[in-house]
């Protein structure tokens, strides 16, 4: 049996080493490839994106993102704009309301929520977020062309603070100058910008901003205005708008309330009336519902009524809202079970990456599939060079070179002879000689007859 020292030499067949060798190579490109594709899929979006990707959308499915509110949240009645890409141009995607587990599998309709994909793929829709929900969390869901039959999840979700629709309350009736108190609810998250405009009835309601309010934590507004001066009794429209520099539509506004307010001139014995808080509901910001005046109470002498322009009046509460005509809870078409988060459909991800509804790097799954292609030709390549050669090794005995004595001992083991080995990788289609190596070896033989071999 022989036993190498060092860097010893096998004493295998060389053309079985080498049929050997392309196993192995061939077991090594095996492993790296299902690596690289584990690797590959792991990165990919999650959930409904991934299923995309996998199933031949090519990294650039259709996905959808709240844009508007931002932060996504309001009352019921706020005005919520969804922005989507990668869809199929020319066709039309109709948009649902999941539900508060962060599911699409049963969805509430909102009537009017679909849109016209543009040329490039993208489409925008705007709606009125219904007041049928209780408030909690909620994804948009959707639905068109190009889709999962589940529909697609957006990659952010809104959150609905309170079931009622922003409002604001005026007296019932004023005169020209005179001070009221305004004031509203459900103007939310706390914090938002409420502008108060008023113009003539039939006329431009955002012509004239008389006060600026900032809603507290729970949503109330509360604050005085001046009422225009008019020279015979006018109605008005006072509107309410926020985000501020919204009132004419351009942008449009998210939270929208507006009430009439009929107004007399002042002087000429006109009765100054008694402020009656009467509160107006407008949930939807394309349209301005005209209440009914509370009728006021009208007193003797003018201003004997007039409340101090510090008061604040504290209206009535919200009675139990109407639920919207077109937003009805119906299941998906492709329903199952829920999902189990309750925070939104999934935490946030770097920005141009895989998030859930965001298309996934066309040119980083390029770079990743020619990747894969590239070491595979270079590993085929290796493999196909690697098969069309062989190891020859050819020993020669150099003892009668060499003096005998001058080899260091081994131990108690006794020297036998000096050897050269020479190792060649030959081309077997043309004998040509690719690689040669020479080392010199002692050979010892110890007391049980194995040789032994050290590089000399």
């Amino acid at each position: 049996m022989f036993e190498l020292w060092g860097c010893g030499m096998a004493s295998q067949d060389a053309r079985v080493r080498t049929q050997q060798a392309a196993r192995d190579a061939w077991r090594w490109l095996a492993l790296c490839l299902c690596i690289m594709g584990a690797v590959f899929v792991a990165t990919l979006p999650s959930g409904t994106a991934r299923a995309m990707v996998l199933s031949g959308g090519g990294g650039n499915g259709p996905g959808i993102v709240i844009s508007s509110p931002n932060p996504p949240s309001g009352p019921a009645g706020a005005r919520v704009v969804v922005s989507g890409s990668h869809w199929v141009p020319g066709t039309t995607v109709t948009l649902s309301i999941g539900t508060a587990s962060g599911s699409c599998d049963v969805t509430t309709v909102v009537d009017g929520a679909s849109g016209t994909v543009d040329n490039t793929g993208a489409v925008e829709i705007a709606f009125t977020w219904p007041n049928v929900l209780a408030y909690g969390t909620y994804p948009v869901c959707a639905s068109g062309p190009g889709a999962p039959s589940g529909g697609i999840k957006s990659s952010n979700s809104f959150t609905e603070l309170t079931q009622a629709t922003p409002s604001i309350n005026l007296p019932g009736s004023a005169v020209s100058g005179q001070t009221i108190a305004v004031t509203g609810n459900s103007w939310q998250p706390g914090g938002a910008v409420v502008e108060i405009h008023g113009g003539p009835q039939g006329g431009d309601p955002c012509a004239q901003l008389l006060a600026t309010l900032t809603s507290g934590n729970n949503g109330f507004i509360s604050g005085t205005i001046t009422v225009p001066t008019v020279s015979s009794n006018t109605t008005y429209v006072i509107t309410a708008t926020s985000p501020a520099g919204t009132c004419s539509g351009s942008p449009a506004p998210t939270m929208h309330a507006s009430a009439t307010l009929p107004i007399a001139p002042s002087g000429n014995g006109a009765t100054t009336p008694t402020p009656a808080p009467t509160a107006t509901n407008t949930p939807h910001p394309g349209g301005t519902s005209t209440p009914t005046p509370h009728p006021g109470t009208p007193t003797p002498a003018p201003g004997s009524g007039t409340p101090h322009p510090g008061q604040t009046q504290v209206p009535e509460p919200n009675g139990t809202p109407t639920p919207h005509p077109g937003a009805t809870a119906t299941p998906h078409p492709g329903g199952g079970g829920g999902s189990s988060s309750s925070s939104g459909p999934c935490p946030p991800l770097p920005s141009g990456y895989c998030s859930p509804g965001t298309a996934f790097p066309w040119w980083l799954l390029c770079l990743i599939v020619f990747g894969l292609l590239a070491l595979f030709l270079i590993l085929l390549l290796l493999l196909l060079w690697r098969r069309n050669q062989e190891v020859v090794n050819t020993e020669e005995d150099i003892t009668s070179q060499i003096n005998p004595a001058t080899v260091a001992p081994m131990g108690t083991m006794r020297f036998v002879r000096a050897v050269r080995v020479t190792t060649q990788v030959v081309d077997v289609n043309t004998g040509a000689v690719r690689s040669s190596r020479t080392r010199e070896y002692d050979e010892f033989v110890d007391a049980n007859g194995n040789l032994h071999r050290r590089p000399r």
